[in-house]
């Protein structure tokens, strides 16, 4: 799964229909992807619900974990039968990887079939680059900062739970006017870069009883709850997990992850973490890098 984008025109089965040009940064997904293809996988790279083909059938399930992670086993299990109808040969272990956004879902998806055999499905390896595992801690670190990066993440996360089934969850709660009413717009998929449309500043942004009184306001219970239910709990993983984050990375932040990978630990969960040197943005390389070396050693 690929980082956070809004634009339907970002969803892989649209960026990559036309190979004659690619916008500028696109290239590391078609590098990537095409490096482990040569290895001999059968590589899955799929459209968030809500963008590509079924653009415009649903406000995407954003960091909502149960959904995400069923939409992805659905999808893992299309594409089995795709290559089972082509006479293909695959091995029943799955390998996944994710950055962002994208090792949210990972990170989702493995846990549900790592714990659930139902399924029918089995990692042998999970890597996750930049993962925001906490969503309680990440808006608690957000809420006690002055400017946040990347304002728009927050507030796509909570139109995401609004529009997916957590409808007591209200905007106007969280956020000042008048981005607790016309913010809706800009995750509609027509709007590639959204972090001029809101502000910086925190106390602009967010609701001073968000900022203050998250844990104590009563009315502000369901809210505290949907990011907890949302935020990925520890378990004691079968699979290997490897996670890889920037040690100066201000929009996923590092403590977050490192927080995370040691509540898996004292699980009883098999997990190695790398500190690497980047922010959010350019610790892509060495995860890519890390993704690499670990995919090949696992296949």
């Amino acid at each position: 799964p690929v980082p956070t984008y809004t634009y339907n025109e970002n969803a892989p089965s649209k960026l990559f229909k036309n190979m004659s040009w690619l916008p500028e940064g696109k290239f590391n997904y078609l590098y990537f992807w095409t490096l482990q293809a040569y290895q001999g996988f059968a590589v899955l790279l799929p459209d968030y619900p809500g963008f590509g083909a079924p653009y415009g059938q649903c406000f995407i399930p954003y960091v909502i974990e149960k959904p995400i992670a069923r939409a992805t086993i659905d999808i893992t299990k299309a594409a089995q039968s795709v290559l089972s109808a082509n006479k293909y040969r695959y091995k029943s272990e799955i390998l996944v990887t994710g950055y962002s956004q994208g090792a949210y879902v990972a990170t989702a998806f493995t846990r549900e079939i790592d714990t659930n055999p139902i399924h029918g499905l089995k990692a042998k390896l999970l890597v996750a680059g930049g993962t925001p595992a906490n969503l309680k801690h990440m808006t608690d670190i957000i809420r006690h900062s002055e400017e946040v990066k990347a304002p728009y993440l927050l507030p796509y996360a909570i139109w995401a739970f609004h529009k997916n089934g957590y409808t007591g969850l209200n905007p106007q709660d969280v956020f000042n006017e008048p981005y607790a009413t016309d913010s809706y717009k800009y995750f509609d998929g027509t709007y590639e870069s959204l972090d001029e449309y809101f502000p910086n500043k925190v106390s602009e942004l967010f609701t001073e009883k968000i900022i203050k009184d998250l844990d104590f306001d009563p009315t502000l219970a369901y809210a505290n709850s949907v990011l907890k239910e949302n935020s990925i709990t520890p378990w004691a993983n079968k699979c290997k997990i490897v996670m890889v984050h920037g040690i100066s990375d201000d929009i996923v932040y590092y403590q977050n992850a490192k927080d995370f990978a040691n509540q898996q630990k004292l699980a009883g969960g098999n997990i190695t973490f790398h500190s690497v040197l980047g922010d959010h943005l350019t610790a892509v390389i060495p995860y890519y890098l890390e993704a690499s070396t670990y995919l090949s050693m696992y296949k």
